[in-house]
């Protein structure tokens, strides 16, 4: 959905949401997962994010989700239980088979190791491995269903599929078949596929943990530094910007039938009172912080501001055993006797300002004025009392932005949006 390809954008200015995180995850499928080590390059990429993957992994060639379900060594692994994630790659070919084969073939054993999963750690989320169809699609199977004669085909096939067990199995899915058709789509320098035109090489691991780290971390790959040796860097760019539109352009697609929590929320204000909606993804549980020591909770509330200003609201949505976090600025502007315009009490001037905000109220003053200035994160950035009703109050050490200027009297409260620019 487009409105959480937004919310990202957003989320990364939430700096509870970048806090280093510690994930453990466990690797279950086949060659698939194996070459290049793409647990290993996931670890990397969150790695060099300040995050922290700590995984195992179960990967022998060709195996199918039945041949799994028997697997000791993925079985003994899954009943360890302490894992956040499991993720579930099948066998490159079963889930492109027609529906009826698959239905019958694939998701019981799907179905079955889930419930595993769970038996093990009620708090584990499954994450279906969505992969990518063949460069050439599948002669070998083509004749009996045309549909994977072709890439297309068997993508479609595979993506179908995979969404399927996710809301079959209530598990998330990590999309890296969809973010692979964006690429094949595209004029591009390398290939995606080794040279058996099935396997990835370094550029389609590169990619799968890129969209890996973005589904099991909830943050944003575009500005990682870790590179897989042999990829220059523009490719590197690219792979990671395609992983974070299919991941983030629809977010509630893959992760809309498990449990993880993204915290978001809208408001609107009416003078002193601001009605908050939570837009979340995933919410069972929501605790407001309001930004001025007071408190609230459920996924639509209001409240009451009594000062005019900027505050920092954050709200903590919870589902199951995870927790997502996310805050922004809420300015508000309680009603005054007073209009606070420009005209009706003081001029500001320059605009923008780069060293000295003039401010000239003429005689409209008598006592003390408190200047404050605050930032777009509700951070006061300067603040000065005068007794003159022309007041000066240098900028020069301040960043760059928009600031709002509240001039307070005895009486009212005044407020000013100014621009800094040095």
């Amino acid at each position: 959905m487009k409105q959480f390809f937004t919310l990202f954008i957003a989320l990364l200015l939430a700096v509870p949401l970048f806090a280093q995180k510690k994930v453990k995850v466990l690797f279950i499928g086949d060659s698939y997962t194996s070459v290049n080590n793409l647990p290993l390059t996931t670890a990397n990429v969150a790695k060099a994010n300040g995050d922290t993957l700590i995984y195992d992994s179960n990967t022998p060639g060709g195996t199918t989700l039945q041949g799994q379900s028997t697997n000791a060594t993925t079985l003994a692994k899954i009943a360890m239980g302490g894992w956040d994630y499991v993720v579930l790659q099948a066998q490159s070919e079963e889930p492109s088979f027609p529906p009826s084969q698959v239905q019958t073939d694939t998701y019981p054993y799907a179905r079955y190791l889930d419930s595993l999963i769970h038996a093990a750690d009620s708090c584990t989320e499954t994450v279906f491995y969505l992969t990518w169809g063949h460069q050439n699609g599948d002669p070998p199977n083509c004749a009996a269903y045309p549909q994977i004669c072709i890439y297309t085909g068997m993508q479609d096939r595979l993506t179908q599929s995979y969404l399927e067990m996710g809301q079959l199995n209530h598990a998330s899915v990590a999309p890296v078949g969809e973010a692979w058709r964006t690429i094949v789509a595209q004029p591009h320098p390398y290939d995606m596929y080794m040279t058996d035109s099935i396997h990835p090489s370094i550029f389609g691991t590169y990619l799968a943990a890129s969209v890996f780290y973005e589904i099991l971390f909830q943050k944003s790959v575009l500005t990682d530094t870790f590179v897989t040796a042999g990829i220059p860097d523009s490719d590197a760019v690219h792979l990671r910007k395609i992983a974070y539109i299919t991941v983030f352009d629809s977010l509630s697609k893959w992760l809309g039938y498990g449990h993880i929590p993204i915290s978001s929320f809208s408001n609107s204000a009416n003078g002193g009172q601001v009605t908050f909606n939570s837009t979340s993804l995933n919410g069972t549980s929501f605790d407001w912080n309001y930004g001025d020591g007071h408190t609230g909770t459920g996924s639509a509330t209001s409240h009451t501001y009594t000062t005019s200003g900027t505050y920092y609201v954050t709200l903590s949505v919870s589902e199951k055993c995870k927790r997502s976090v996310f805050s922004d600025s809420v300015t508000v502007i309680v009603p005054s006797g007073i209009t606070n315009s420009r005209s009706s009490f003081a001029r500001i001037y320059p605009e923008p300002a780069s060293s000295l905000i003039h401010i000239d109220m003429g005689a409209y003053i008598s006592g003390a004025c408190l200047l404050t200035l605050i930032d777009q994160l509700g951070r006061t950035g300067k603040s000065q009392i005068g007794y003159s009703p022309s007041l000066s109050i240098d900028v020069s050490d301040l960043t760059d932005g928009i600031y709002t200027l509240v001039v307070k009297t005895n009486s009212n409260e005044y407020f000013y949006r100014i621009s800094i620019l040095h």
